[in-house]
């Protein structure tokens, strides 16, 4: 398998894994992040162990993954790249969302060294 097919293969896994993950047990979500890892949700930023926090405190909502696109891009300091662009809510209130990951490597695996959520309002 080549590089940029291993890395999608692995994005794919990943964005399957995190999502399963976080719409069950997001505790579980804990192993994907290291005391460096950055979360920007809206405009607030967290690190390390508040990031936990934070995932605990999103609302449930349902994403559509039907309608979703999602870029990869790989790189041998910067790990994988991983924008993920999809459709919260239900059929009464829509909207769309940005999700960005940037996956590093450290002896455990991948890991989310930063990730970005940003909701984006129709004007």
């Amino acid at each position: 398998m080549s590089q940029p097919d291993a890395s999608r293969a692995i994005a794919e896994q990943f964005l399957q894994h995190y999502y399963t993950t976080f719409e069950g047990d997001r505790s579980a979500l804990a192993s994907l992040y290291r005391n460096q890892s950055k979360l920007t949700y809206e405009d607030k930023t967290f690190k390390g162990a508040d990031i936990m926090g934070q995932i605990g405190a999103m609302p449930a909502a349902k994403r559509e993954f039907a309608s979703f696109m999602s870029q990869y891009t790989d790189d041998k300091d910067s790990g994988i790249l991983i924008m993920l662009h999809g459709l919260l809510g239900d059929e009464g209130l829509r909207m769309n969302f940005i999700h960005t990951f940037n996956l590093s490597q450290d002896e455990g695996g991948y890991f989310v060294n930063n990730e970005m959520f940003q909701l984006v309002f129709n004007a």
